[in-house]
């Protein structure tokens, strides 16, 4: 056996360990991102006052499943209302001007409360009868959706590019 099969050898012989150690890892994150899916949440904020808004709890506000036909976000969708949310935190949003919407990712969005409080605007998980993490045909890091998978849609915006995905924070200002 030459000197350098004997190296390439025992490379291959230290990397086995390494590789078993970051599948074990890599399952345990896998895991942790499951548990974030099945029970994902977000907070809502209004100055320093947070409510948890939990999958189980907007199943218990009263789904809506709704079509979209937006050129650009086509779809069933499934979620609930922003008013419900807003409704289920027990703020008084009376003096609110502003809800600001941030993702997971870093994007962030500002709407109205008119505009929140609309019957197009919606906090959903569902599109096409798939969560948002399952469903092959929705767009974007499949990663990410595992850690928050919630999004923002406003029917009455001609833009869907507000439609904040991996959505984990709603702030009343």
């Amino acid at each position: 056996m030459t000197k350098n099969t004997k190296i390439v050898i025992g490379v291959v012989l230290a990397l086995v360990p390494v590789v078993i150690i970051l599948g074990i890892l890599n399952f345990r994150e896998a895991e942790r991102r499951l548990t974030y899916h099945i029970y994902g949440s977000f907070r809502v904020i209004m100055g320093d006052e947070t409510v948890r808004v939990t999958l189980d709890d907007m199943v218990n506000m009263g789904l809506v499943t709704f079509e979209s036909d937006h050129r650009r976000a086509e779809g069933n969708f499934t979620g609930v209302r922003v008013s419900e949310i807003l409704a289920f935190t027990g703020f008084d949003y009376s003096g609110v001007a502003s809800i600001a919407f941030f993702s997971y990712d870093g994007f962030s969005t500002g709407i109205s409360l008119a505009d929140a409080m609309s019957e197009g605007s919606f906090i959903i998980f569902e599109q096409d009868g798939l969560s948002l993490a399952e469903n092959p045909n929705v767009h974007g890091n499949r990663r990410l959706w595992g850690y928050a998978p919630f999004q923002l849609v406003l029917l009455d915006d001609m833009f869907p590019q507000r439609w904040a995905r991996y959505l984990i924070e709603i702030v009343l200002q």
